[in-house]
């Protein structure tokens, strides 16, 4: 962590393969080992946040978000702005959808060069899908430093 404070609301990486599959039948695929090769590099970063938000202007036409979850929000209001960055409209990927930025307090360590990749959540079903879309990115990590 990059922070103290980060060590209470948030969560060591998890590794994905780790996750309880049912393993009963020698068939099953989590069993199988291009399965398991593949998951082993897979870790679950998990947020303490879950944001309802929403996408509004203000009175002089600039962009905001708007907390849609009021007082039953999992994170203050006067907070959202401290891990949430609306990026400027000039670099959103459309006109319609902005991008936003979480900010999370993670330090990564390797002992040789690798590759970092972000992917959306992915792995488990969800009864009401996401209306968002995630952008993922690899960055190229040397001695712990993401560049």
């Amino acid at each position: 962590m990059t922070e103290e404070k980060g060590t209470v609301l948030f969560e060591a990486p998890e590794c994905r393969a780790s996750l309880g599959a049912t393993r009963a039948h020698a068939k099953s695929a989590a069993l199988c080992p291009a399965v398991v090769q593949m998951e082993s590099r897979y870790f679950i970063v998990r947020c303490p946040y879950d944001p309802h938000l929403g996408f509004g202007r203000d009175k002089d036409g600039k962009a905001v978000l708007v907390n849609r979850a009021g007082t039953s929000s999992t994170i203050r209001g006067n907070k959202i702005a401290q891990v949430l960055t609306l990026t400027s409209e000039a670099e959103w990927r459309y006109a319609d959808r902005p991008t936003i930025q979480l900010v999370l307090p993670y330090y990564f360590i390797a002992d040789e060069p690798i590759y970092l990749t972000q992917l959306g959540a992915f792995g488990h079903y969800r009864a009401d899908p996401f209306r968002v879309r995630f952008l993922g990115g690899a960055f190229r990590c040397i001695f712990g430093r993401v560049r």
